[in-house]
């Protein structure tokens, strides 16, 4: 069951400790991305767009505001924490071993029977979803490291919902598919499909024994069927040692292949301003 209470905040202080920020009041702007000066000198840490080509980690909002990925090459934990901290603030999750850190270790299916929300933690396939997809402010990005890759299977899944929305946005009413495409868990319900004014649209989705999509009303089924279509054609990652990805957890779906062997992951969750979906990445789906 997940915890409905707003989720603790944290920033680096100045001892480079981290700690639990005040209350966060809606920012005027997103951060702007400082550039780790030491980056290149500490680690060969690598950020590409899916195309493969370089990212400046100058422009690293810019870039998850666009195309709402970033990939990562030859990462380290302490790098990439320190990178995500120039734009974000990292998020508690109810699994964390440390503040918005979570090991995931690939155990036997059995060991998460009765334990909804722990099937990321067994070699199972994982279904597309959105992380902490029943709360209220899910966070905006959800990052994965690669730290053992498993000897087969095991590849990651994301799909790109920015076609949907530019897809959605020509309904006649909108707003009432929004309110009629809910999630549904055992103690809370939450929209599919949720309208944020300047800053577009939030995505939450899951399919598994936390939550399940319901219609109120058919008004909600072209919002239902533009994620039915994307779950069948999700984009497949294979990533070794040292890979992972940054995703906008309002944007992207992810999950994973089932495997066999070792698998070692670590999980960041972070919140941060950045929008949805801008004007220009609609405009690259046709707006």
């Amino acid at each position: 069951m997940q915890d409905s209470r707003s989720p603790r905040r944290l920033r680096r202080g100045s001892n480079g400790r981290f700690r639990p920020s005040q209350e966060v009041k809606p920012a005027a702007s997103r951060p702007v991305c400082r550039r780790p000066e030491h980056l290149a000198e500490i680690s060969s840490m690598r950020l590409i767009d899916g195309t493969g080509a370089p990212i400046d980690p100058a422009i690293m909002s810019d870039t998850l505001a666009t195309s709402g990925v970033v990939f990562i090459r030859d990462g380290d934990l302490p790098t990439l924490i320190e990178l995500l901290l120039t734009f974000s603030e990292l998020y508690h999750h109810p699994h964390e071993d440390s503040v918005g850190i979570t090991r995931i270790e690939g155990a036997s299916s059995a060991s998460t029977i009765g334990h909804p929300g722990r099937q990321a933690f067994s070699r199972d396939a994982l279904p597309l979803h959105t992380d902490r997809a029943m709360v209220a402010a899910p966070p905006t990005l959800a990052t994965l490291l690669t730290v053992q890759a498993p000897a087969q299977g095991g590849e990651a899944l994301l799909a790109d919902l920015a076609p949907a929305i530019h897809r959605l946005t020509r309904l006649p009413d909108l707003a009432e598919a929004c309110r009629s495409a809910v999630l549904v868990s055992a103690d809370r319900q939450a929209p599919v499909l949720e309208p944020l004014g300047p800053a577009g649209y939030r995505f939450r989705y899951r399919n598994d024994a936390i939550a399940r999509s319901r219609l109120l009303s058919s008004c909600g089924w072209p919002v239902l069927e533009e994620l039915r279509k994307l779950r069948n054609t999700p984009r497949v990652v294979r990533m070794s040692a040292g890979d992972g990805y940054i995703v906008h957890n309002h944007r992207y779906l992810h999950g994973r292949r089932s495997f066999s062997g070792d698998r070692q992951m670590i999980r960041l969750l972070a919140s941060s301003d950045i929008p949805v979906i801008t004007a220009q990445a609609l405009r690259t789906h046709g707006g």
